[in-house]
């Protein structure tokens, strides 16, 4: 028997499935100690949140209107930390009332051009009267979050060591207790040559001379010049970073320095997952350029004159901490790029790996390592935590009241924030909240596949 594989719904009965909708979301999220979840479980994720998926159907009319409104939600939490928050409730809010004045005759062209006249109006308005962030902005924009008190004193005790400059690191400890470290060197992860230095002795040397060598230094013959140079009475000492170092570089390199003839250390960079970009950081915290020989350079002829040199280095525990003589110019730009990198990457990348990065080329930054069985989740919401720190500190703070000056904008759009926001955070729920409000204002009759016998 032939049956119709699809129906036509009309424009109201459509406007009465997005409330349906609505409601059910309000019904759903109601209570709930934050809006956003991943998964069944309850457990936040560090890359944006979204509303649980309990709420939203698998399939049909009613799943296409739950994807504009958690696409809203998604896209604003992108751009401005705990602004998906305020979205949703924009969202939820401001799509309520205007179909209940479609129902009441008003034209959909007439709301529309209502709300992008508001959303306008919030926009400039966000731009004119947020401020840069003090520290005690930060403290108060903490409150917005709700994390819990444990979570909100760790980033506390953080801001208070960073400042307003530093950057906030978390990580899980092996160890017994939670801690919160200020480090005002670069740090690798880096050792020299075992053969050559004895691991358990700490090489501590002041106004060092670097190389930095993308390749493989294959014999003496191509550092000869620098080792000459490097002999002299009263001369800098020399490290050397390479990827790889020949079986005859190590023996006269170790054997020069048991004799105390050289002060000349080979430390090697491999080319894996943790360390393929360590030689391009060390080359941005000193203001050098990596020699390879994809660009045609020699090691052969790097010139002495032309090494860098660094206030400190030291060599300790499977650690090596740097301290340049000034900041380079080149770092804060390399800095803002990594950042970029970091903000574009899917769900599932190694973001560690990126952060390992910048926790090295920040002299002055503060790590907040988390014992525990709940480590993971702890961190977690530190991360939204730091997201919504630097949100303030990159674009600054916006008080609440100040978008409350005007009859026409509902208060209970912000009822989720505290008394002062991130204007990022404030601008992007305005902006994604009131376009995802248009796009179900918008909506016409639909046809949908009729999936029943």
């Amino acid at each position: 028997m032939d049956q119709d594989l699809t129906k036509v719904i009309s424009e109201r009965d459509l406007r009465n499935i997005v409330l349906r909708v609505i409601q059910n979301i309000q019904d759903t999220t109601l209570n709930r100690d934050g809006v956003f979840v991943s998964n069944s479980k309850s457990e936040i994720t560090n890359w944006h949140p979204e509303i649980t998926r309990v709420t939203s159907p698998n399939r049909g009319i009613e799943n296409s209107i739950y994807r504009i409104i958690l696409d809203g939600c998604a896209r604003s939490e992108l751009t401005g930390a705990l602004s998906g928050e305020i979205a949703l409730h924009m969202i939820l809010d401001l799509a309520k009332d205007s179909l209940i004045k479609i129902e009441s005759g008003i034209s959909s062209r007439d709301i529309i051009s209502g709300l992008q006249d508001t959303s306008r109006r919030l926009q400039e308005l966000i731009q004119v009267e947020n401020t840069w962030a003090s520290s005690d902005d930060l403290f108060d924009v903490l409150e917005t979050s709700k994390a819990a008190s444990f979570e909100k004193d760790l980033c506390r005790a953080a801001i208070e060591l960073a400042g307003l400059t530093g950057r906030i690191f978390t990580g899980k400890t092996q160890g017994s207790e939670t801690t919160v470290e200020l480090t005002t060197e670069h740090v690798f992860s880096l050792s020299p040559i075992a053969e050559v230095k004895n691991p358990d002795i700490v090489w501590d040397n002041f106004d060092v001379r670097i190389a930095v060598i993308d390749g493989i230094v294959e014999s003496v013959s191509e550092i000869n010049h620098l080792l000459v140079e490097a002999s002299g009475k009263g001369v800098p000492p020399l490290v050397i970073f390479a990827r790889g170092f020949a079986e005859e570089v190590v023996a006269t390199l170790g054997l020069n320095i048991r004799r105390e003839t050289l002060n000349v250390l080979p430390v090697p960079v491999k080319f894996d997952a943790e360390t393929a970009n360590t030689l391009k950081d060390i080359a941005a915290i000193v203001g050098c350029d990596v020699v390879t020989a994809l660009q045609g350079q020699l090691i052969s002829e790097i010139e002495w004159a032309s090494l860098p040199r660094v206030k400190q280095i030291i060599f300790s525990a499977g650690a090596m901490r740097l301290l340049p003589f000034e900041a380079s110019p080149s770092l804060n730009y390399h800095l803002q790029e990594l950042s970029k990198k970091r903000q574009d990457l899917p769900p599932d990348a190694r973001r560690d790996l990126i952060d390992s990065r910048i926790r090295s080329l920040t002299s002055r930054s503060v790590s907040i390592r988390v014992a525990g069985e709940d480590a993971d989740f702890v961190c977690q919401k530190l991360d939204l935590l730091i997201r919504l720190i630097r949100s303030s500190i990159s674009y600054g703070v916006i008080k609440k009241n100040k978008l409350l000056r005007s009859d026409s904008i509902n208060d209970m759009w912000f009822t989720t924030t505290g008394e002062i926001v991130p204007a990022i955070s404030m601008f992007a729920a305005v902006k994604f909240g009131i376009s995802s409000v248009i796009s179900l204002v918008s909506l016409g009759s639909a046809i949908e596949l009729d999936i029943n016998d």
